[in-house]
């Protein structure tokens, strides 16, 4: 069907041209559904369309030679599929395939080697685009041969989140990480995952609270991957002082099984992560009693604490 777009388009790459390209190009496109590991583009086989994902997320696998892929790039709405379909590569050594289920906007080959040709913002834009695309693929290939699991796994959290958004419904955030859920549950031998959303509006919120930032300990690990919102973790080693670790999005903490700890909200009193339990029977604490946590109050700084020079090299 014809999509109902507005000058506001969901995917990113053509909500940044200008009203009259824009125009041009929505005529010609079609908004589908691609369903979840859906084959998008096979190897070497020609390409008839090419896709701006609104909601969808779609994953450019490197096919090798015996059969095994692995992912080179990942699209969501900030861009679109093979561009370079239309500029002398008609096919691509690779598979594609929709990683995560949703719309996206179709734009047949013929219309995009048209637009191209004849319209010239559209052709910057994508210009632009491809070649940040390419950068993409270098860091995800250097991120996939020098990180670990967890870094891996923390990457392709964080750009799915920029693409399902961050106010996506639990069960939507456990689609969309997956695989990677299931990755960390192999490596760490856990047997289950869920999302905690925790803010001003939860019922008996300090009642909850309390339960957080008290001393205790538990029988498994503590992992958390941080979506939003920011806390801070008290760390109490055996023979060691107190250590506050404060976390925000895109962080991911391990705290040891049997490790002295407590956490405390920040400020906004909101935080929401993705959690991974050994135990099914998911958050069990084991309270210390030791009253060590009273002496301590849960102070955020946050890297505009050290100044703007810092802030930066931390936010690059």
């Amino acid at each position: 069907m014809r999509p109902d777009t507005r000058r506001n388009s969901v995917n990113q790459l053509l909500n940044s041209l200008e009203p009259d390209a824009f125009e041009r190009v929505k005529k010609k496109l079609t908004r589908v559904k691609l369903r979840a590991k859906e084959v998008v583009y096979k190897p070497d086989e020609p390409i008839d369309h090419v896709f701006f994902p609104e909601n969808a997320v779609i994953c450019l696998m490197t096919l090798m030679s015996n059969g095994d892929t692995i992912e080179a790039s990942t699209v969501g709405r900030e861009g679109a599929s093979w561009i370079s379909a239309s500029v002398g590569a008609p096919s691509m050594p690779c598979e594609t395939i929709a990683a995560i289920e949703g719309t996206a906007l179709r734009l047949p080959i013929a219309d995009l080697d048209r637009e191209l040709k004849e319209n010239g913002h559209f052709r910057d834009i994508l210009i632009e685009y491809s070649h940040a695309l390419l950068i993409a693929s270098m860091r995800t290939s250097a991120c996939n041969g020098l990180h670990g699991l967890q870094e891996r796994c923390a990457r392709w959290i964080l750009m799915t989140l920029d693409r399902v958004g961050a106010d996506a419904q639990a069960e939507e955030v456990l689609a969309a990480y997956a695989d990677e859920i299931e990755a960390m549950k192999q490596q760490g031998g856990y047997t289950t995952a869920d999302v905690i959303d925790v803010n001003p509006q939860t019922p008996n919120l300090d009642v909850l609270l309390n339960k957080f930032k008290t001393e205790h300990t538990h029988s498994e690990d503590e992992v958390r991957f941080i979506l939003s919102g920011r806390g801070i973790f008290h760390i109490h080693p055996a023979n060691g002082d107190v250590v506050a670790i404060e976390v925000e999005a895109g962080d991911m903490i391990r705290v040891p099984r049997d490790t002295k700890h407590w956490f405390d909200l920040c400020s906004n009193r909101t935080i929401r992560a993705i959690r991974w339990f050994q135990d099914t029977t998911g958050w069990t604490p084991h309270y210390t009693g030791s009253g060590v946590d009273a002496q301590f109050d849960p102070v955020c700084f946050g890297p505009a604490y050290f100044g703007p020079r810092v802030e930066n090299k931390i936010s690059a």
